[in-house]
């Protein structure tokens, strides 16, 4: 099977892998760094950035009171950034365009979030920091699979089959890769699905980590042909303890971990010897207190970054709203790698819902509530297995049709869960917070599963 936005995609991704050849030495070299070297890259990335952002940029330029010159002697990065005040998103969300150049950078594109912890965000990129960013990613690759374009299996929430359509994933024609439906991995379509993976012979699996871990639950004891050839990258959510055994075993020789944030303000990956290394590229990783002080090692605390890679959008010390244990950047890792480490990454784990064959699917709130015409944030409540509330608060001016927009959720919520479903629409002017620190869940799910089966029972 083909599809011309699997090929987009793929097209996309080669002209990314272009703009990026001038910075593959870069990449490359930044392996070979010493801590030393990992300190003044990331000081001098940042006081580059920083004077960028005074100069050109308007939230910067409004708020020089909290954002001084910097003086002549200041040569440690965190203690450079410990002067500055933690950037929320809520901030970041009131004040969405002034996080932009003036003018803007050549070759700038737009892409938005998910929302999924709030009203989504409109986030700036030019072609050549995408292109430094795919040299990274490639680099990557090389390391973990000895060439820097695997032949790939993507689990994507992005394409799903056409209503009675039998599809389960869509090949590129021009590069061989696939793009797997997370929809799809059901009991039904358990031996398609092992079918395409053993002909694809994948060198590298790579999707959201409960979709992973839902296909390696999939696929039991069937060992996959390319399983000893194959590395598997899980991202967006958080790595459950017990998934990593589930993975490895079923599907792939190692698993790596891969924590970033779309707005390209850092990457922890992980090494061989399941350290989460921070790639100096890309940019600082603080974990703070809710003083905003740094946290001791071995305790949990907030991840805040600073984005080195993109002057088309600086954030210096933006809050995630995940939470990581510290290490107090420890370096002496056996793997060789000189890079500090962060230990465990909490994350921000959405709700998975819960089907009645025993399924858990996650980033629902990406695939079905993201772009929604007038609405200014939405939430997804799971009440039972075909039951939902939906909380959606709308742009006051913004004149969409009700019925227009309920068939719209309706629509991709049925398609994404492939059962018919109950919703109750509320209209909000706010969306309830939940937890300690009342933060925005995009999905929320608010029901007891005694009765549904288990889960490896259900689907195998």
């Amino acid at each position: 099977m083909s599809n011309s936005k699997a090929t987009k995609i793929e097209l996309n991704t080669r002209i990314k892998s272009v703009a990026g050849l001038p910075n593959r030495s870069l990449v490359r070299n930044a392996w070979q760094m010493s801590t030393d070297e990992f300190w003044n890259y990331q000081a001098t990335a940042f006081k580059s950035l920083y004077e960028f952002a005074r100069n050109r940029v308007p939230f910067y330029q409004k708020n020089l009171n909290d954002y001084p010159l910097l003086s002549s002697g200041d040569d440690n990065v965190l203690e450079i950034l410990s002067q500055f005040p933690v950037l929320l998103k809520q901030t970041r969300r009131a004040n969405n365009s002034d996080f932009w150049p003036s003018p803007l950078l050549p070759l700038t594109m737009f892409h938005t979030t998910s929302g999924t912890s709030g009203t989504p965000l409109r986030l700036s990129e030019t072609l050549w920091e995408k292109g430094f960013y795919q040299a990274i990613n490639e680099e990557l690759f090389f390391r973990i699979c000895g060439t820097p374009y695997p032949r790939s299996l993507y689990l994507t929430g992005f394409m799903t089959p056409s209503h009675g359509s039998e599809e389960l994933f869509w090949r590129d024609p021009l590069f061989g890769n696939m793009a797997l439906s997370i929809y799809s991995l059901n009991s039904r379509n358990r031996d398609p699905i092992i079918q395409l993976i053993n002909n694809l012979k994948p060198q590298i699996i790579w999707g959201y980590t409960s979709a992973v871990h839902q296909l390696a639950v999939l696929l039991g004891d069937r060992a996959l042909l390319s399983k000893e050839q194959c590395v598997t990258v899980v991202t967006s959510e958080t790595l459950q303890p017990d998934w990593r055994a589930d993975i490895e075993n079923s599907m792939c020789r190692k698993l790596f971990n891969y924590y970033s944030s779309q707005e390209g303000c850092h990457l922890a990956v992980e090494c061989p010897e399941g350290q989460m290394h921070i790639n100096p590229r890309m940019g600082v990783v603080e974990i703070l207190d809710e003083y905003d002080r740094p946290v001791k090692k071995g305790e949990l605390g907030r991840v805040v970054v600073t984005g080195l890679l993109r002057k088309s959008m600086p954030l210096i010390r933006y809050e995630l709203g995940d939470a990581a244990e510290s290490t107090g950047y420890a370096s002496d890792c056996s793997c060789g790698l000189k890079w500090p480490i962060i230990a465990q990454i909490e994350g921000r784990l959405e709700n998975l819902v819960k089907t009645r064959d025993g399924r858990r699917i996650g980033m629902l709130g990406y695939s079905v509530l993201k772009d929604l015409p007038g609405v200014k944030e939405s939430q997804i409540v799971q009440v039972g297995y075909e039951k939902f509330i939906c909380n959606i608060v709308k742009f006051e001016a913004d004149s969409v049709e009700t019925e227009y927009l309920e068939k719209l959720i309706r629509d991709q919520l049925i398609k994404r869960l492939q059962t018919n479903v109950q919703i109750e629409f509320r209209y909000l002017s706010s969306i309830p917070r939940r937890g300690s620190r009342a933060k925005f869940s995009a999905v929320v799910v608010d029901f007891e599963d005694k009765d549904i089966p288990n889960h490896r029972e259900a689907i195998v």
